[in-house]
């Protein structure tokens, strides 16, 4: 699956705003019920498949021994064996499901299913996708997919006392600007007409999820209470922010018209030895606590997370030098991961340089990657920073690769080993989910 996207462009919006009453229905339909019947139908094409194969081993066994890979019988037993799989992990997520919440007997059917979907430490993340389809977004992420079942399982909205004040936003692609840019990059496009208009809707194919996830690690960031983020048609987007006042919605108009902005910056040369030194003491960032392998956010975060001064001091926490700041990688689980990222990184390779970005899965493990390329100015620089910081490169003296992280909108979001030297196109790794 690929989606071709210019990320620097997908934010950039018109914003609409209105004033609303209410933003969310109150009575809800069971949520995991509807996840059941919503699955029952693919789930029942998928056992077909499992019953036709019998054993699992037995159906990997002959796929290997088979000679001839591009044939119809190699590739028939190949969808049934993979139908199957899908089969069983969708089993495994059921029992996943129990042992949530026998665990947490308490917590709500969405967060269930989020959390048994993510699976533990250990254990692969199953892609609610393969069972339940949403419509119009193949191979949706598992936050969408989530969101779709909420809506599903919504009831009527109720007024009277359970109104709520709050502010609504509709988002849509600055076509114009976007338009601007195709043009910079090609001038003689405009010599074919029609050309400039094709190449829009292009760039536009498959970016909803893309905006989805942007914008809703901004709304986050702002600690709003269940905000609502929805796609809608001709790639507009509808944001509601229940509860919040004239301030709040002043600063959420400014920061949602905003471009996202990627970079790419180092982390410390000592990276992993500094996270696991401060990983060893019983102590943790303002708004959050200690969970495994990193921090989760408290239960206090979104009130902590509001007040003056609190991104500088989040980044400041037990930095080695001025030089670099803490940064949290999120995980994907609930969990954050500690780093420690240089300010600024030479050559400077930011999002002015990307030409486009692909979302790739990979058809044997399921995981998302980011496939990107660059222009030739930020091919250039992107080679010099990777050759530098490569294993034993000219500025890194050392077996390993130095870390590269990846941050959009100051928010980290992977930040892998430089194995070798990349120029115009590469991969992005890390914890994604294909929003």
């Amino acid at each position: 699956m690929k989606k071709s996207l210019v990320i620097r462009m997908i934010i950039i919006a018109a914003v609409i705003i209105g004033w609303t009453a209410s933003m969310f229905p109150i009575r809800e339909q069971d949520f995991l019920k509807k996840f059941d019947s919503l699955a029952s139908r693919t789930v029942a094409k998928l056992n077909k498949s499992a019953e036709a194969i019998g054993s699992l081993e037995e159906a990997k066994e002959k796929l290997d021994k088979m000679e001839d890979k591009s044939g119809k019988e190699y590739k028939a037993l190949q969808e049934q064996y993979a139908n199957a799989v899908k089969a069983k992990t969708f089993n495994d997520l059921k029992a996943r499901i129990a042992a949530v919440q026998a665990d947490n007997p308490t917590m709500s059917p969405f967060r269930v299913l989020e959390r048994a979907a993510q699976g533990g430490e250990n254990e692969n993340t199953i892609h609610l996708s393969d069972y339940v389809s949403v419509p119009g977004m193949k191979d949706a992420s598992n936050p969408i997919v989530l969101r779709y079942l909420r809506r599903k399982t919504a009831g009527r909205m109720v007024l009277g006392l359970d109104l709520q004040g709050g502010t609504s936003f509709t988002l849509e692609v600055d076509t114009e600007r976007l338009a601007e840019s195709i043009i910079a990059e090609n001038p003689a496009i405009t010599n074919v007409p029609g050309a400039v208009e094709k190449k829009i809707e292009e760039t536009l194919k498959g970016c909803d999820e893309r905006i989805i996830q942007v914008i809703r690690r901004r709304v986050d960031a702002m600690g709003t209470n269940e905000p609502v983020i929805q796609g809608m048609k001709d790639h507009r987007l509808l944001v509601q922010l229940p509860g919040v006042d004239e301030e709040v919605r002043t600063a959420a108009k400014a920061n949602l018209q905003s471009a996202a902005f990627l970079e790419f910056r180092l982390t410390h040369p000592k990276n992993g030895q500094l996270v696991n030194k401060l990983l060893s003491k019983d102590t943790a960032p303002e708004g959050y606590v200690r969970s495994g392998n990193g921090y989760a956010r408290a239960a206090n975060w979104t009130e902590v997370s509001r007040k003056p001064g609190y991104a500088a001091r989040l980044a400041a926490w037990e930095v080695p030098d001025a030089r670099y700041v803490f940064m949290l990688e999120d995980k994907g689980d609930g969990t954050y991961a500690p780093n420690f990222v240089a300010r600024t990184t030479e050559p400077r390779v930011t999002g002015e340089h990307l030409v486009s970005a692909e979302v790739e899965r990979d058809p044997t493990t399921g995981s998302f990657a980011i496939g990107f390329k660059l222009n030739a100015e930020g091919g250039q620089k992107f080679a010099t920073l990777t050759r530098n910081y490569k294993a034993n490169g000219a500025k890194n003296p050392y077996p390993e690769g130095r870390q590269l992280a990846i941050i959009l909108d100051n928010q980290l979001i992977s930040a892998p080993t430089i194995e070798s030297e990349i120029s115009t196109r590469g991969q992005i790794t890390g914890h994604f989910d294909g929003a």
